[in-house]
């Protein structure tokens, strides 16, 4: 049979194979349903079995979803969590607990295996129930955690119990404040916030001083009380989403960025990027601009000369067609003083004339131009449900015209070769 085939091979490949099998493996109710843990594979017959309950590793990751489970079903599970658990020793556990009146009575069980978190993850909507005397101070594997607050109260239920997690350096966190977590924010250096309030990020931002990798989803404009710049000297990726008017961007410093993802970012707010990069001194590299108009992208690009790695990504937005997109062409064939050390530029969602863009782009690697480095790189992703296969043929000559002449180019995923 194929299975024992498998058990022919090395078992140091074999693990291997079984470990690309398991899939966030799970129990509890999940839409849409899937199971590619290891109870499955343990399942095909006892030498697998046998193999399975032996590797650790496997057990090493679990997400729960105790949503639809009734009191008597609830026992059941923690049972099964515990010989999970058990099966997953010595390593520490990616752990997941999903939105559920029955969180709090999970951790209190969890607790005793507390020593084994390494991720963890939980949606918090009774805060009150939650252990935190029973985990604090007993976490020394934990090195992330992602924690979704579901707000059904108006006074704040502080969550303590990781505020003593001495490998903690990563945190991701969902309608979060200083009033409802406390973490040891001081050596945390990467740090996500989604359904945020800004000015609830900026209070946490001023007790990290040492993040290094920052990415924020903004709820969109919010009232906000002036108060000085927080510099984040650290600081070297950073991505910023739905926050249209700039509000968090006019607040920080960052003088060691090095990387910049922007999405949604209004044209006329996009100056705010001129006056942080000058309050900070920052050269940043490379730039990824999201879900913007071509007057904002060329703003942004025109106010970072250092870029070298830029990338335009238009989504699905009909409001700009192709034509709108020529300006910023021309700018890139014209104008020295746009992107002068550009070496890597890639396009998607948008079709630029093909014939200006090659004209750009041979501009820019002819040595020609003073002061403006060689491209090297060129990606183009095409929409297919929007551009005519004529237009794609033509770009493709014309894009294996530049692969011959030296350029690295890749058009919708894939290489362009030059001819042999």
């Amino acid at each position: 049979m194929e299975h024992d085939s498998i058990l022919n091979l090395p078992p140091e490949i074999t693990i291997l194979i079984f470990h690309c099998c398991v899939d966030k493996p799970h129990i509890g109710h999940v839409y849409p349903p899937h199971n590619r843990g290891p109870l499955v594979l343990a399942s095909v017959c006892r030498d697998w079995r046998n193999l399975c309950l032996s590797i650790g590793a496997l057990w090493a990751s679990l997400r729960i979803y105790p949503a639809q489970y009734t009191t008597v079903r609830i026992k059941d599970l923690l049972q099964l969590l515990h010989l999970w658990l058990t099966r997953a020793d010595p390593y520490p556990v990616d752990l997941h607990v999903f939105h559920s009146s029955w969180t709090g009575q999970i951790f209190r069980y969890l607790a005793k295996h507390s020593r084994k978190f390494g991720t963890l993850g939980v949606t918090i909507n009774h805060p009150f129930y939650f252990p935190n005397r029973r985990i604090r101070g007993r976490v020394p594997t934990l090195t992330k955690l992602v924690v979704d607050f579901v707000r059904d109260r108006e006074e704040p239920v502080l969550l303590s119990a990781f505020n003593d997690a001495p490998c903690l350096r990563e945190a991701h966190l969902s309608a979060a404040s200083l009033q409802w977590i406390s973490l040891p924010w001081g050596q945390l250096t990467h740090l996500e916030f989604s359904n945020q309030i800004i000015a609830d990020c900026m209070e946490i931002l001023r007790e990290t001083p040492n993040v290094e990798v920052l990415r924020v989803i903004s709820k969109g404009l919010q009232s906000i009380s002036p108060s000085p710049p927080i510099v984040l000297p650290s600081l070297h990726t950073f991505e910023l989403c739905h926050d249209l008017h700039g509000q968090l961007l006019s607040y920080l410093t960052l003088p060691a960025l090095r990387t910049l993802q922007l999405m949604s970012l209004a044209s006329v707010n996009a100056p705010i990027l001129a006056k942080v990069g000058s309050r900070s001194g920052w050269s940043p590299q490379s730039i990824r601009l999201t879900g913007m108009s071509p007057e904002a992208v060329a703003l942004c690009l025109q106010s970072i000369s250092s870029l070298e790695v830029v990338e335009i990504c238009t989504l699905d937005w009909p409001a700009y067609d192709s034509s709108q997109w020529q300006p910023l062409i021309t700018l890139l064939a014209n104008d020295n003083r746009l992107l002068p050390d550009l070496r890597a530029l890639t396009l998607r969602g948008f079709t630029p004339n093909v014939l200006s863009l090659v004209d750009m782009i041979r501009s820019r690697r002819d040595g020609t131009r003073q002061d403006v480095s060689q491209l090297a790189f060129f990606s183009l992703h095409l929409d297919d449900q929007r551009d005519r296969t004529d237009a794609m043929c033509e770009i493709h000559v014309q894009l294996r015209a530049l692969a011959n002449e030296g350029l690295d180019v890749v058009l919708s995923g894939k290489v362009v070769m030059s001819t042999p």
